[in-house]
């Protein structure tokens, strides 16, 4: 009996999300994700016009401007409060 309340209590382990490129769908699907948000601020102070993201293949450059657009999406203003509650690494 206590060794199924253990399994019980055990947690699923996060999915790594390779090749996924949607913020919502990671942060709401138990994905692994790593907050890259404090870089919008050092972009927002960018004195170029054009920020110019190189990185090699399967960095993360789509997901971080899939993260751009939710956090400047006024459609999605509502849901960034409950976004902000799950924990990220």
């Amino acid at each position: 009996m206590i060794y199924l309340q253990k399994i019980i209590k055990m947690k699923t382990p996060k999915k790594i999300p390779y090749g996924q490129s949607n913020f919502e769908k990671i942060r709401t699907e138990n994905y692994v994700y790593v907050d890259k948000t404090r870089f919008v601020e050092m972009i927002e102070n960018e004195q170029n016009s054009y920020v110019f993201l190189i990185r090699p293949r399967k960095f993360g450059k789509s997901l971080f401007l899939s993260t751009l657009f939710h956090y400047y999406d006024v459609c999605s203003a509502d849901e960034a409060i409950t976004l902000q509650k799950i924990p990220s690494f």
